[in-house]
């Protein structure tokens, strides 16, 4: 490479570059491969890579016979470790005789990083998926469960995830397919019943809301908690209204007849 072009396209980039000849002697570097390495001042052309590589002794011989390697290493300690990616590739010559190696360190660390914390947020998300007592699922416009966690199985009675994972919902756990609620009924937490595997029915309050997944299918996702009692205490609260309205009527029936007599 011409130096202008040389400076633009191998010192310009912030990826560690290297040449190597056939025996891994240095032909040429950036400051960002001297840098990645902890080298302080200049290296020296023509000097064995191992000598700038004291931490890997066996790396260069490990990846002798492979023609496109990729190898992870790192540089320095705690928060100052930065990864990165050395991807080695052969150099061939005119004749097609391999005459060298280049070495590329792509850094990785952040990469590294972002996959780290999606790795704890989907730990974190999926034991409270699995610990939580309201149940929990996700499930297809067309009636099939993506996923259910322990307490929608124990909600509905059924004795294994896999068993209520392979019912139909709108068929199998409403007690008429109408009752299952639409997408547009889906934008506030919606009371219904459901029907348990024993065929008995559970109150539910069904907060949940509407998703598309990549390609674009519509998924309900959706929190369910159980309000039988609730329900059943509303039933008798109303039943007792109403006894105390027909005693109070049949009072008031009771004391005009007595007042018409008297």
């Amino acid at each position: 490479l011409v130096p202008v072009t040389r400076d633009v396209v191998i010192e310009g980039t912030r990826d560690g570059i290297l040449v190597l000849d056939n025996q891994d002697r240095l032909l040429d570097f950036n400051a960002a491969a001297l840098r990645i390495m902890g080298v302080r001042g200049a290296a020296k052309i023509g000097a064995p890579i191992a000598r700038y590589l004291k931490a890997w002794p066996e790396l260069m011989q490990q990846q002798t016979n492979a023609e496109d390697a990729r190898v992870e290493i790192g540089f320095g300690e705690d928060e100052l470790r930065r990864d990165y990616e050395l991807r080695l590739s052969p150099l061939v010559d005119y004749r097609g005789h391999e005459a060298g190696r280049f070495m590329l360190f792509y850094d990785i660390t952040e990469e590294k990083r972002a996959k780290s914390q999606l790795r704890e947020a989907e730990a974190r998300y999926r034991n409270l998926f699995e610990s939580s007592l309201e149940g929990i699922y996700r499930a297809t416009q067309d009636g099939a469960f993506l996923e259910v966690n322990p307490a929608m199985v124990k909600l509905l009675g059924y004795d294994s995830k896999e068993q209520l994972m392979a019912v139909h919902i709108a068929r199998d756990l409403y007690f008429s397919e109408s009752e299952r609620p639409s997408a547009a009924d889906r934008v506030a937490a919606v009371p219904h019943r459901l029907k348990k595997q024993d065929g008995s029915e559970v109150w539910v309050l069904n907060s949940s809301r509407v998703v598309k997944n990549e390609q674009g299918v519509v998924i309900f996702e959706g929190l369910i908690h159980d309000v039988t009692g609730i329900r059943r205490f509303e039933r008798e609260l109303e039943t007792a209204k109403d006894a105390a309205e027909s005693a109070n009527k049949a009072k008031s029936k009771f004391l005009a007849n007595m007042s018409h007599e008297l």
